[in-house]
């Protein structure tokens, strides 16, 4: 049976994050994205490595913003010496979430970051309705290293959905989907150099991404867990609790 939401109040922006209608023969799992009504004041989600103690953690700060004809999601990679090295936007759109912007950050000499925009090709993220055995979301972005104006590097990344699983997410298990990646990395610098990857993502209801997977080599497999989630002031107040110990 489908069942089809009524628009609630405060109209078409909530109508588009709220409802679970679908066509026959599709699922409807936008309610396993990142939950964009709470992450308006913004969180840190932090990823740790599995199986390599070495690695050090990823820190992404999310943040929801609700404008007057869209909804919009920033995302910001840190490092773990709390300089930015990825900014993402993110748009709500009726069937999913799209790419709207992609900004990279490259040390110079003196160690600042330089801002680099990057071109969008094609833009799927995360599809809002899916089907068993049905749909390849591309996504394909492209970049020119500043200090080198004839480097181009691209990354093309197809998802496809790949069914049901439960996970535990902090303690607490959620019901989560899993896409299937493959993703192509291009570097064209005298010549193009092209290394094929595949791997996984695991997105739990209510939470968002959880877990994400990178097949490098049969042999070789980064692959990240989520630990916590907490408010940018405790990012903050890690990074400052670190600044005389990096001082010696």
């Amino acid at each position: 049976m489908n069942i089809c939401c009524r628009p609630l109040t405060g109209g078409v922006l909530l109508a588009l994050l709220l409802s679970s209608c679908t066509r026959t023969g599709q699922r409807d799992i936008r309610n396993y994205y990142f939950p964009l009504k709470t992450l308006t004041e913004g969180q840190v989600y932090e990823y740790r490595a599995e199986g390599n103690d070495l690695l050090p953690p990823q820190y992404r700060y999310f943040r929801s913003i609700f404008q007057d004809t869209a909804v919009v999601l920033t995302e910001t990679l840190y490092s773990p010496n709390f300089m930015p090295e990825l900014l993402a936007n993110y748009r709500m759109v009726e069937n999913g979430i799209k790419a709207e912007g992609l900004y990279l950050f490259y040390p110079d000499s003196t160690d600042k970051r330089i801002q680099v925009e990057a071109e969008l090709v094609q833009r799927d993220v995360f599809p809002f309705r899916v089907e068993e055995g049905g749909g390849i979301y591309l996504y394909h972005a492209r970049w020119i290293d500043p200090s080198d104006p004839d480097r181009q590097t691209a990354i093309i990344r197809n998802r496809y959905y790949a069914g049901d699983t439960t996970v535990t997410v902090l303690g607490e298990d959620r019901a989560g989907v899993i896409f299937q990646l493959r993703e192509l990395l291009q570097d064209d610098q005298a010549g193009l150099f092209e290394q094929e990857y595949t791997g996984l993502e695991i997105y739990a209801k209510g939470v968002g991404l959880v877990y994400y997977r990178k097949d490098l080599t049969d042999e070789l497999r980064l692959a990240y867990r989520l630990t916590d989630r907490y408010p940018m002031a405790r990012l903050e107040s890690q990074f400052k609790a670190t600044l005389p110990e990096r001082g010696n």
